[in-house]
């Protein structure tokens, strides 16, 4: 039954009698909240999550890397698990929590709405980021999936003698005409909260695991319903349509309503089109985040999914030991080196199978999502040529194209059925989650079922995955609420300032606050048409930050801003000059009366009564003269 060319079993369910039909418990305060019962007899439970931020935290990739990795190591064998990461151009649903929190003020409201219709374009209609290239801004998503063992597939090798005996004692308590339902019933029952006790130990496990940087919580048969018609179906999906789950018809009739058409290499579901580009050998090396790139270049609707199933450890390292030692035994002058580098690949698994790694199958490919034929092909001949410059040999499915698209479905992918189909491979552990594209950047604040839930967001950015992010100024996240924009010449500072206090102006934030070198302001001022004037020596327009005694970190900000204003252009400052500057600003902290504080006034005072000696006059008139 291992030769590939074996045909595959026979499959008892179709696609969309592979959904969970039956949510068992809706007490959210129970274990076994949101748990699938599944026709087949097993269980299955999905997780929802944006994509870990691994590239907005100190050592975020790692602690992504670890989790991910943690996760699977744990999964028990037979027990399969997914990862599936969609993204899509809707934006309207995002937009809805930033467009509710529009304050009172009638200004702040045509900001904000403005800005949202235009952001809100962007995912359809695209923008340019250059005089050539366009791009769309997206939202992405993340669903971990887990399933556990059939019912029958509990008792191994005793699976096929197991249900013989029971069909046989059910047929012969039949003939001698007794009542079987109770018998069958204490044996179901029984079976089922054997699943039941060991499945949830292994999801408290998964969710202990990836609690941190994968902020994951359980999905509802409502979002499961919302995925397919946010992911397969986009033309037909309206953002602000509520999606329902009739409880009086069959989940199945309810997941896949719309006709599906097979046309050799492209799908067709309603009015949308799809097309899958499968991994069909790994590469021989990974770095962090080796996909990443494809993730991110791709400005359509995506969904990259990864199926795995854990392998039985022992076998596998003994079917390694002896095909090394066989080629070895074998080997001839003309392949005596190919055996050589087997038996030391052979060895460095082994060493890392000693060091906690563990071998698993795995799936991985990509379904590109489109509103017509050509976008799709146009993407898929995109993501083979990214994959092979990456030395991974990619494979564009056509007659099994179908086939392939429905393992991307949650909680349809079983490993038995998919052996023919030639696209599971045996990695490590540590491999395949280097390999995946699992890391992000932040999305932001008001994101829900996230820690920064509860947060208001107040600004709406671009992060560099090209979704949409929303920040709440005045979140302890930021240190001190305070800001350093840095950038080359011609970078966009002073936009990204005045970008900066529109939204905040849009938030019905009347009162700011803002420190700036002169050169800047008056760029900041032109675009906001003088509305707001700066200036340390007027105290009924400005509080100066420089209040208090003296101390060597504002001693040391004035001096670096002195330094600055003198060194506009091309002039250099030596080093007596700057020992200079520091006297003299410590001397003006001396001459500052009692009720006021360091303005630029009393520093200019200082240099005209500073005692400097003979030897510094010239670099002290320097200084003014710059």
């Amino acid at each position: 039954m291992l030769n590939k060319d074996t045909y595959t079993p026979l499959r008892p369910y179709q696609l969309a009698q592979q959904m969970p039909y039956f949510e068992f418990n809706e007490d959210a305060s129970s274990a076994f909240y949101r748990m699938h019962l599944l026709k087949d007899g097993g269980i299955g439970l999905c997780w929802k999550c944006p994509v870990p931020s691994s590239y907005s935290y100190d050592n975020g990739y790692n602690d992504t890397t670890n989790e991910l990795r943690t996760f699977l190591e744990g999964i028990p064998p037979e027990y399969e698990a997914q990862v599936i990461i969609t993204s899509h151009n809707n934006l309207i649903k995002p937009l809805q929590n930033y467009l509710e929190a529009t304050p009172n003020s009638d200004r702040a409201r045509l900001l904000r709405q403005s800005r949202a219709e235009k952001i809100r374009d962007s995912g359809t209609r695209g923008y340019a980021t250059s005089e050539r290239g366009f791009t769309r801004l997206r939202e992405t998503y993340m669903i971990v999936t887990l399933r556990s063992l059939e019912g029958p597939e509990r008792f191994g090798l005793l699976k096929s003698t197991t249900e013989i005996l029971f069909q046989a004692l059910m047929l012969i308590l039949q003939t001698l005409g007794m009542d079987v339902t109770k018998i069958a019933s204490n044996f179901v029952g029984e079976l089922v909260r054997n699943s039941m006790l060991e499945f949830r130990e292994v999801v408290m496990s998964a969710e202990n695991t990836l609690n941190n940087m994968f902020e994951i919580h359980r999905m509802s048969l409502e979002e499961l319903k919302e995925h397919f018609w946010t992911a397969y179906t986009p033309s037909y999906k309206d953002p602000a349509q509520r999606i329902p789950v009739d409880g009086l018809r069959p989940f199945d009739e309810q997941i896949f309503p719309l006709p599906v058409e097979n046309d050799h290499h492209i799908i067709k579901i309603g009015k949308d089109y799809h097309g899958t580009v499968m991994l069909a050998m790994m590469p021989d090396s990974v770095a962090p985040d080796y996909l990443g790139n494809i993730r991110r270049t791709l400005n359509g609707q995506t969904t990259f999914f990864t199926n795995f199933t854990s392998a039985n450890q022992t076998a596998e390292k003994v079917k390694l030991t002896l095909s090394s030692a066989m080629r070895k035994r074998i080997a001839s002058a003309f392949n005596k080196e190919e055996a050589e580098v087997y038996g030391q690949e052979a060895s460095e698994v082994k060493t890392k199978l000693f060091s906690g790694r563990k071998i698993i199958f795995a799936m991985v490919g990509i379904t590109i999502h489109g509103f017509s034929r050509e976008e799709v092909e146009d993407n898929m001949m995109r993501v083979a040529s990214n994959y092979k410059k990456l030395s991974v040999v990619p494979d564009i499915e056509k007659s099994m194209a179908l086939q392939a698209m429905s393992y991307g479905w949650p909680l349809t992918w079983r490993n038995k059925y998919s052996k023919p189909f030639a696209r599971t491979r045996r990695v490590l552990s540590d491999d395949i989650t280097d390999l995946l594209p699992i890391h992000g950047h932040w999305g932001g604040h008001g994101r829900p079922f996230t820690r920064h839930e509860k947060q208001i967001p107040q600004s709406l950015y671009v992060n560099r995955d090209g979704e949409i992010s929303f920040f709440d100024h005045t979140s302890p996240d930021f240190m001190n609420w305070h800001y350093a924009i840095t950038g080359s010449s011609g970078s966009g500072k002073s936009f990204a300032v005045v970008d900066l206090v529109l939204q905040l102006f849009s938030s019905g934030i009347e009162k700011q606050y803002l420190m700036t070198i002169k050169d800047d302001y008056d760029r900041f001022g032109e675009t906001m048409g003088k509305l707001i004037i700066i200036d340390l020596d007027r105290k009924d327009v400005c509080i100066n930050p420089f209040t208090g005694e003296i101390s060597k970190h504002r001693l040391q900000q004035w001096t670096t801003t002195v330094e600055l204003m003198i060194a506009k252009g091309d002039y250099q400052i030596s080093r007596v000059e700057q020992r200079l500057i520091e006297q003299v600003v410590q001397y003006a902290y001396d001459i500052v009366p009692p009720d006021d504080v360091l303005r630029p006034t009393w520093i200019q005072q200082a240099y005209l009564k500073f005692p400097y000696s003979d030897e510094t006059a010239s670099s002290s008139s320097t200084c003014r003269t710059s």
